[in-house]
């Protein structure tokens, strides 16, 4: 049996009537909603076995101007939502020697200005290398998957950044970024073939600790350059030609 679960009761209709899928709506921010999964699938003589923390949420602006909401939102949802669903359901994940799969993003390997994105999935990642290491103790397993560009509308707002710039100290950079990032992204990879690879994960008698799908050549040789020549190839990308 799946649970497919969602803020957004919309797509999860299209799910309804499948025997061995449950459609249920649910906010992994909050831990109350959280428990009322756990207690419905208790009714029904149901344990979790396998949890693939994949909610999260992107958005671009300057970490250093924008309000403290939009900041602690992003990390509410990527970094801390998937340490609610192991907490919630830890008890399920021991009796079952059950599998956590999180969902990461390459674009830890180098934490670009104006998305913080990739701050809350390094957190998430680091956070993830605790648990890992305290579940093994009970017998479970932690199993990070880290993917590139993603065909979703997640990328809607990479590309149509440039139009909700506003006001603000950064707009000439911000506007540098907008055109210049989305041309860094050589080739995105379907949702299905990243569920395909969660399912590795999840059935593979022996899991790797990470698994890697349409990662970037240039992203991977970046995170070896020093920190100081990183941080002067980004500055220089951001600033105009004089």
């Amino acid at each position: 049996m799946v649970v497919a679960a969602d803020t957004n009761m919309v797509p999860l209709k299209l799910l309804e009537g499948h025997n061995r899928l449950i459609p249920y709506k649910l906010d992994i921010t909050s831990e109350k909603d959280i428990v009322s999964l756990r207690r419905e699938l208790e009714s029904r003589g149901l344990m979790a076995w396998g949890i693939v923390n994949n909610a999260g949420i992107s958005a671009f602006f300057p970490v250093s101007e924008k309000d403290r909401h939009s900041l602690e939102e992003i990390f509410a949802v990527n970094t801390f939502g998937p340490v609610n669903m192991v907490r919630v359901f830890l008890p399920h994940l021991i009796k079952t020697q059950g599998r956590v799969i999180q969902l990461s993003s390459e674009s830890i390997r180098l934490p670009a200005p104006f998305h913080p994105y990739a701050a809350s999935k390094i957190a998430m990642e680091a956070l993830g290398v605790s648990m890992r290491n305290e579940l093994a103790l009970l017998g479970i397993r932690l199993i990070m998957v880290r993917p590139g560009a993603i065909n979703t509308p997640m990328l809607n707002d990479l590309y149509d950044m440039k139009n909700h710039i506003g006001k603000s100290v950064y707009a000439d950079a911000l506007r540098l970024f907008a055109e210049k990032a989305p041309k860094q992204i050589r080739r995105t990879t379907e949702a299905g073939e990243v569920a395909g690879l969660v399912i590795k994960a999840l059935s593979a008698r022996m899991p790797k600790g990470y698994y890697h799908i349409n990662n970037s050549f240039k992203l991977r040789l970046a995170q070896f350059l020093p920190h100081r020549l990183r941080d002067r190839l980004m500055q220089a990308m951001l600033r105009k030609p004089v």
